[in-house]
């Protein structure tokens, strides 16, 4: 993993340990997003779903689910599959129980609190599947994987995307927001990861775990779309474009002049994204 990588993860861990983070509000802005069918996370989760030939009652588990829009695309295409949803946060699986609560009473699905790092200490697999939508880099890579092969039936499926910017290619949202922030900070060494395919395949290798195909994809975003992808955003800017030794407040309220400018340029036409979604095999 490169530099920008090992930055992602440490300031996924500098949020999740800093009790000033405001978790119930980045749930609310996150469902919100994530329930636009036009969204950043919506579109993302739709292009992985789409990717998938699954058994009408296959056993699933979605990594870092959060408020459950991919579980909401799983059964949307697959109404009597078993899904069990993981997150770290409680404020994003209250979003979770709420939405499934009648799936969740007759024990269709299954929602657990903990760590995607550390799944052999609260699930139980194997499962025929495994999604992660839109948040595989936020995790120490070896040690998920580790975690992701064991709990996987021979045979069965993992499968994540990864935008466009994080694989070295132009183009796109991110790419729009990363470099409004280095223009802001003057700083390169702080923004977004970089996963080149190469490596992604060395680290699935280690373990066992082979891609199987890399599916394209690509969707346009409205302005409003743009604006709500924003929000959510603005709760992990700080941590991500601004050295730790910059107080967090001040991080905060410069994140937001950049986030301001980003949408007030803007085009009515939105901004596009693109990526590739992985389908990987246990061997």
């Amino acid at each position: 993993m490169t530099k920008h990588d090992d930055n992602m993860a440490r300031a996924f861990d500098r949020l999740y340990h800093d009790s000033r983070f405001d978790w119930p509000a980045y749930a609310r802005a996150y469902e919100k997003s994530c329930r636009d069918p036009s969204g950043y996370y919506a579109r993302s989760a739709e292009a992985i779903v789409s990717a998938l030939k699954l058994e009408p009652r296959a056993n699933v588990l979605d990594l870092a689910c959060g408020t459950g829009v991919a579980t909401r695309k799983l059964l949307e295409q697959y109404p009597e599959m078993r899904v069990t949803g993981i997150d770290l946060s409680e404020a994003s699986l209250e979003h979770y129980k709420t939405a499934f609560v009648a799936r969740i009473e007759r024990r269709q699905v299954h929602v657990l609190q903990g760590n995607a790092e550390k799944l052999d200490s609260f699930v139980k697999g194997p499962f025929n599947v495994i999604v992660c939508a839109s948040a595989l880099w936020n995790f120490k890579w070896q040690k998920t994987l580790k975690n992701i092969q064991e709990h996987l039936t021979p045979g069965g499926s993992f499968a994540f995307n990864v935008p466009a910017l994080y694989l070295g290619e132009d183009g796109g949202i991110l790419e729009v927001i990363e470099n409004a922030f280095h223009k802001y900070t003057n700083r390169t060494d702080l923004g977004l990861p970089r996963l080149s395919r190469s490596t992604i395949e060395n680290a699935l290798k280690t373990e066992n775990l082979r891609v199987d195909c890399a599916i394209p994809y690509t969707f346009n975003l409205g302005k409003d779309q743009v604006e709500s992808f924003l929000e959510v955003l603005s709760y992990r800017t700080p941590l991500i474009f601004f050295p730790t030794e910059k107080g967090i407040n001040e991080a905060k309220i410069a994140s937001e002049q950049v986030l301001d400018g980003i949408l007030n340029t803007t085009p009515e036409t939105g901004h596009f994204e693109h990526g590739l979604v992985f389908i990987v095999k246990r061997i």
